[in-house]
């Protein structure tokens, strides 16, 4: 699946189901989750999707909507990690400058 309409996807995303603490998070967010708590705990040889499925708490049909194969869900976590790396450096990067300037 193109980069595009995985974006399309989850962009579209209106499953939202409760969570613990009663939290609305969005189907891709929690199978994403779900997906990194597997790699972390089992690593890449265990992840299945029906694992993530299981763990996010979702069918594997919502799953395989989002991400139909394995690859593309490989995809979107490394993709959610790189920019959460991009993010934190564009931040310490802020607040080195916002520091200089006091």
């Amino acid at each position: 699946m193109s980069t595009k309409n995985r974006q399309t996807r989850l962009d579209d995303a209106a499953h939202h189901r409760p969570v613990a603490g009663g939290q609305r998070v969005a189907v891709p967010d929690r199978i994403l989750d779900a997906a990194l708590e597997i790699l972390a705990e089992s690593g890449l040889r265990n992840l299945t999707q029906v694992q993530v499925a299981n763990r996010a708490k979702v069918r594997q049909s919502h799953l395989t909507y989002y991400f139909p194969t394995r690859d593309d869900l490989l995809g979107a976590v490394t993709e959610r990690a790189v920019n959460g790396i991009v993010s934190g450096f564009h931040r310490v990067a802020t607040d080195g400058t916002k520091r200089g300037q006091e």
